[in-house]
C-alpha cells in the first residue's frame, strides 16, 4: 500500500507540489518546517517537499529498473 502511494505521489507532483522544486528564492532559505513549507527549504529557497516529490519521478523508476536487472 505504501508503494502506491509513493508511485501516485511522484506520478502527480506537477498537480500536488505547491511549488516549483527549481525555484530559488533567497528570501525564504533554510526555513524550518511549518505550513508554508512542510519540509522546509533548502540554502537557495527552494521547496524541499516539491524537491522531493519531483526527485521520486527519477528515483523510483532507476531503483526498479536496478532491481530489474
Amino acid at each position: 500500500m505504501l508503494v502506491i502511494v509513493w508511485l501516485t505521489m511522484a506520478a502527480l507532483a506537477p498537480v500536488i507540489a505547491p511549488y516549483n522544486p527549481l525555484a530559488q528564492n533567497v528570501n525564504d532559505r533554510l526555513q524550518p518546517p511549518s505550513q508554508e513549507h512542510i519540509f522546509g527549504t533548502d540554502e537557495l529557497g527552494r521547496d524541499l517537499y516539491s524537491r522531493v516529490l519531483y526527485g521520486g519521478r527519477i528515483t523510483i523508476p532507476a531503483g526498479l529498473l536496478v532491481v530489474i536487472f
